[in-house]
């Protein structure tokens, strides 16, 4: 029996994708919450754990293991059945897991790096949303999601991968924020309904978590323009 902890937050787009990962692999596991918002990662018990006091935190046995990503491709490569599960991870297939390896990097620092500096600028600087030169980034950026998508899936497969459920991690996240029209890429659209039906328990394990998100964002852009608004700054 996998002895697998995960500290996880169901809001985190980097925890949903390890979610998406568990449920893929039917893999049972514990879940505790740490709740960000309210500084349970800094406490004494959690940075003796994860002294990066990051989430997603996966703990099996001895190892304790931080960042989304190597958590994944670990968990399928030590819990996933062959042949049921080699086509999300595939160590035999060194081209592939390359180009794996490489749409997962890409997501970590180009994809979701932009929907970061999106939500932080909203959430923690006071912004009201995206600039001219963030939208000009959005629309470079899902330029090149749509090419990668366009045959079928982001990994140039026919069948959905690891490198999939983190771009879904990512696009629900951006979705759920409303920044762009996610409707003028068809392309990325389609690629996201056919791989929602690839993911067990999809609305509980990411959809749900990616709406919180986006609630939170569009209630903090909402304050931000509110305040601006009624700065005495305005009126000079």
């Amino acid at each position: 029996m996998p002895n697998v902890i995960l500290y996880t937050l169901n809001e985190s787009a980097p925890c949903r994708i390890v979610q998406m990962t568990l449920s893929v692999l039917n893999l049972k596991h514990e879940e505790i919450t740490v709740d960000l918002f309210s500084g349970e990662h800094k406490t004494p018990e959690y940075l003796e754990l994860n002294p990066q006091h990051t989430v997603p935190f996966l703990i099996d046995g001895d190892l304790g293991l931080n960042e989304s990503r190597p958590i994944c491709s670990y968990l399928l490569s030590k819990y996933g059945k062959r042949p049921l599960h080699q086509h999300l991870y595939p160590l035999e297939d060194l081209a592939l897991k390359a180009k794996i390896d490489q749409r997962l990097y890409f997501d970590l620092g180009t994809f979701y790096a932009t929907v970061v500096q999106d939500y932080v600028a909203v959430l923690f600087e006071g912004c009201k949303g995206p600039n001219k030169e963030l939208e000009d980034k959005y629309v470079e950026v899902l330029g090149w999601v749509t090419a990668m998508v366009k045959r079928g899936y982001v990994a140039d497969t026919d069948h959905v991968t690891l490198a999939d459920l983190s771009f879904v991690s990512t696009f629900s996240t951006l979705k759920a924020m409303g920044s762009v029209d996610t409707k003028k890429y068809p392309f990325i659209e389609a690629w996201f309904l056919r791989c929602k039906q690839h993911i067990p328990n999809y609305e509980v394990v990411c959809g749900q978590g990616a709406q919180s998100f986006g609630d939170l964002y569009k209630k903090a852009k909402a304050a931000n323009i509110r305040r601006e608004n009624e700065s005495p700054y305005r009126r000079l």
